[in-house]
């Protein structure tokens, strides 16, 4: 399967590939869960790294494991204690960030290096954090039970959230804009918010909408065009300005219905929606993960959920420099679901329900026989790199 680039972001998509790095602005190719400082892409003369996971089958405790790149030597729950029953991950420079949600409601951060504990913070009760972007000792969470972005400042973690930048003005019937990711790209921090109804089973008002941060406080929004954003954004850039690709989709039972990969654009003279760079239902399903690389975007396409385990089924997707999405052929029971980027160009690939898979540099094979055990089952967007 192959699918069409929408004619009208072509040209923007094409930069991220083509242009300086393929790497988001701000961070280097870490995977679904990377905001870190740029650093080189994949390299032949990097001979090793460490893939970071988290996973859960959402009732028991998390656990935090690691993978020795190309060594494939796992260790499972390698930091005990930091993961919940519903942990998602993101990295930013040297620090791992791991995103304690519902019921949970802290932000852990570990030292990439030596996975010592730098820091955990709670969020406030019943806020249910989704995502966190870094600036510097600066925490900017997005969490659904809030009237904004909660704001946190790791030197003085006892202090909880030190303030709140309120968006409540996004959906002015109940004053919680519902956002589920944060990222940082160029100089702003952008919130994505699902404007969603709170009673019972979540459904959009309208389309989602982008707010953009700097120095702590809002200077703009940008309505999406499609409703419902979902998963982590990832910040990119487009013909040479920072930008924000973020994935959406309508129909959870039918992921390729509606939705899209939608780009916002953070230009000199404002914030602008670029629309979709890819439909959902070119793609047959929405992205559950992206992880920008020096030459390509890969991407995790997720086409349909499985009636027995619940767990999704999808497949890997890469954006090359010609601007044609490609399906990877991997084996008929692999079912990928979250994505990284290492910087010695091998990726990794979570198999959903099952463990992690890791692919040679450019997807050209295989080096692992089986999943790795990690330990629980992986999650969404709780992978990465480095």
């Amino acid at each position: 399967m192959t699918a069409r680039i929408a004619p009208l972001t072509l040209a923007a998509l094409l930069s991220i590939a083509c242009g300086d790095n393929l790497a988001p602005l701000g961070a280097d190719a870490g995977g679904s869960g990377s905001q870190a400082d740029a650093g080189p892409g994949p390299d032949a003369a990097i001979l090793e790294a460490t893939a970071f996971a988290v996973a859960t089958d959402f009732v028991a405790t998390g656990v935090a494991s690691t993978i020795a790149v190309p060594a494939l030597d796992v260790s499972v729950n390698a930091v005990e204690g930091v993961a919940s029953s519903d942990p998602v991950l993101r990295r930013a420079g040297d620090r791992l960030y791991i995103v304690n949600r519902l019921g949970h409601d802290n932000i852990t951060v570990l030292d990439s290096a030596t996975l010592e504990l730098v820091a955990q913070i709670s969020t406030g009760s019943g806020s249910n954090p989704q995502d966190v972007a870094a600036v510097g000792d600066t925490l900017y969470v997005a969490a659904l039970n809030s009237p904004g972005v909660l704001v946190l400042d790791l030197s003085r973690p006892e202090a909880g959230v030190v303030d709140t930048i309120d968006l409540s003005a996004l959906d002015p019937e109940d004053g919680l804009p519902n956002c589920n990711s944060i990222v940082a790209a160029g100089s702003a921090v952008v919130a994505v918010c699902g404007i969603l109804t709170q009673d019972g089973i979540p459904v959009p008002r309208g389309p989602g909408a982008v707010a953009i941060i700097e120095r702590g406080a809002l200077v703009e929004t940008v309505a999406l065009t499609q409703v419902n954003p979902f998963g982590l954004a990832q910040a990119a850039a487009a013909s040479g300005e920072p930008a924000v690709l973020v994935p959406t989709v309508q129909d959870f039972f039918n992921p390729a219905a509606g939705g899209c990969l939608e780009q916002v654009v953070l230009g000199k003279g404002g914030a602008r929606g670029t629309g979709c760079v890819v439909e959902n239902a070119e793609l047959g399903g929405f992205v559950s993960a992206l992880a920008p690389a020096p030459d390509r975007l890969w991407m995790t396409v997720t086409t349909s959920f499985d009636p027995k385990d619940f767990g999704p089924h999808g497949d890997l997707v890469s954006l090359d420099p010609g601007g044609s999405p490609e399906t990877v052929e991997l084996g008929d029971d692999v079912r990928p679901m979250d994505i990284a980027v290492c910087p010695t160009g091998h990726l990794i690939v979570s198999d959903a329900t099952r463990g992690v898979r890791v692919l040679t540099p450019a997807a050209a094979g295989e080096l692992t026989s089986a999943p790795l055990n990690i330990g629980l089952p992986p999650v969404a967007n709780g992978l990465t790199c480095y």
